[in-house]
């Protein structure tokens, strides 16, 4: 186990007992089955790679970002573990089109504590992770519990789509799947959502009509 892991698992026993922050937003309807949320700016730290599943590559990606959050910056400092950590698919850029991909490629987030700012966070040392801000923005997400694997996602996934489509909402980014919770949560009790940005100004106006 390298010191890495163990401040890790050290950091997540002792976050159990307390609540760890999230980012700020506020619930504009609850619609049974799924929330709409209004969220605040946030900052988060990504890392990019390739896999045939976010299964077969994500606790590499976990230990790249929590490294950064444990001292591996350039201020040495260590940062609190937030919630959630978000996974998505990569939605390739113009730039991004020629280039040769195996398999799928996934974007692993961690929230940064909000009281930094892009200007105040310590630079990771390691090139792979970026610093990027989440705009405010209107998120549709369905919340489930169980074990966060990725097929569990996938059937989450499908159904929020269908909720969205019945509900005739457009998605303005792909869907990204949300886990708050250490893997010591019993699977009853652990929270793991299904995001994704909607076109909510837009809809409101259509039906206001």
């Amino acid at each position: 186990m390298t010191a890495v892991v163990a401040a890790v698992l050290i950091g997540l026993l002792t976050d159990m007992a307390v609540a760890l922050e999230e980012p700020a937003y506020t619930v504009i309807e609850n619609r049974g089955d799924y929330e709409i949320r209004h969220y605040e700016p946030y900052i988060v730290a990504e890392f990019e790679f390739a896999a045939a599943s976010e299964r077969s590559a994500g606790g590499n990606a976990f230990r790249v970002l929590a490294a950064y959050i444990f001292g591996d910056n350039s201020e040495r400092k260590k940062m609190a573990m937030t919630a959630p950590v978000e996974t998505s698919l990569a939605l390739p850029s113009t730039a991004d089109t020629a280039r040769v991909v195996e398999g799928n490629r996934y974007v692993y987030s961690f929230v940064m504590e909000r009281r930094y700012t892009q200007e105040t966070l310590p630079e990771p040392l390691d090139p792979r992770i970026h610093i990027r801000e989440r705009p405010a923005r209107y998120v549709a997400a369905l919340r489930y519990s169980g074990s966060g694997g990725e097929s569990r996602y996938r059937r989450h996934r499908n159904k929020l789509a269908l909720l969205l489509r019945a509900d005739r909402l457009s998605t303005a980014s792909g869907y990204s799947f949300a886990r708050y919770d250490s893997p010591w949560t019993p699977p009853g009790q652990r929270r793991n959502e299904v995001l994704v940005d909607i076109d909510w100004r837009e809809q409101r106006a259509s039906t206001s009509r």
